[in-house]
């Protein structure tokens, strides 16, 4: 059997994902302040963005946490970054699908039970939704500004 090293999966479907992501719009719902709290360590699947840079990224200044039940959302429902900064985004679901960003069009794919934590860098400044792609469920707003 062949075994494919976690880091290419990851960055094979971030690729195979952002081919076929669609363009997401711009909404202007006010902001929160983000929640912070540091990642815990458990099995995920970590896609971080760009991919291919060449000096490591520095660490988010925190994580935004959010769990989907039943179709239950926990988490945020606003998060406020300014532009610029590094940003974390952890989702646990207990169905398969798609994180998007959008605006940014960064998409992971979630496993059932399983941690999917997108990073990136906020430098597009507006209110993006944050959704589970197949399900049309918003899971927060992201400002950034």
């Amino acid at each position: 059997m062949l075994r494919v090293p976690t880091r290419l999966t990851a960055t094979l479907v971030a690729l195979a994902a952002l081919v076929g992501a669609a363009c997401g719009g711009d909404d202007s719902a006010p902001g929160a302040q983000p929640t912070g709290s540091p990642a815990p360590e458990s099995a995920e699947t970590v896609i971080e963005t760009p991919a291919g840079s060449p000096s490591p990224e520095p660490e988010p200044r925190f994580t935004v946490e959010v769990t989907v039940t039943n179709g239950n959302v926990k988490g945020p429902k606003a998060v406020e970054v300014k532009t610029g900064e590094e940003v974390s985004i952890a989702v646990t679901s207990d169905e398969a699908d798609h994180v998007h960003v959008h605006g940014y069009d960064r998409l992971i794919d979630l496993e059932p039970g399983k941690r999917g934590v997108l990073r990136f860098t906020a430098d597009i400044p507006g209110v993006w939704e944050v959704e589970l792609e197949d399900a049309h469920e918003l899971l927060f707003e992201l400002k950034v500004q």
